[in-house]
């Protein structure tokens, strides 16, 4: 069994609420300069990293987010894996300029796109 991953203050690209398993069971390998931090949406730390990535991937399963979460974040990007756009609020992302693009999801067993801003490496 694998050591639990250690849960310290990070700076990272992208914030994923998908189990980082659901990509390498499909070969997605993310681009190696991107940092990710995977974690569980009820994780203590999640708010704090979503002030501070650039972009949030979020399955299409689950309750929906509360905009609140984006007000004062640094999020440019947040990608919906599967069909659940509907836990987005698509005006508040709007009103702050984040686009949400979505993504087949992992569990489709095809691959996802990952889809970045050009910028980006």
């Amino acid at each position: 069994m694998p050591a639990p991953k250690k849960r310290f203050h990070m700076t990272s690209d992208v914030l994923c609420l998908r189990p980082e398993e659901d990509f390498l069971r499909v070969g997605v390998v993310p681009p190696a300069g991107l940092a990710i931090a995977y974690r569980a949406l009820d994780d203590a730390d999640v708010p704090e990293l979503i002030r501070n990535v650039r972009a949030l991937v979020i399955p299409a399963v689950g309750p929906p987010l509360d905009a609140a979460l984006f007000e004062a974040s640094k999020v440019e990007l947040v990608q919906v894996t599967g069909a659940g756009i509907d836990r987005l609020d698509q005006p508040a992302l709007k009103r702050l300029d984040m686009p949400s693009p979505m993504f087949r999801a992992a569990a489709t067993g095809r691959s996802p796109n990952m889809c970045c801003p050009r910028h980006w490496p």
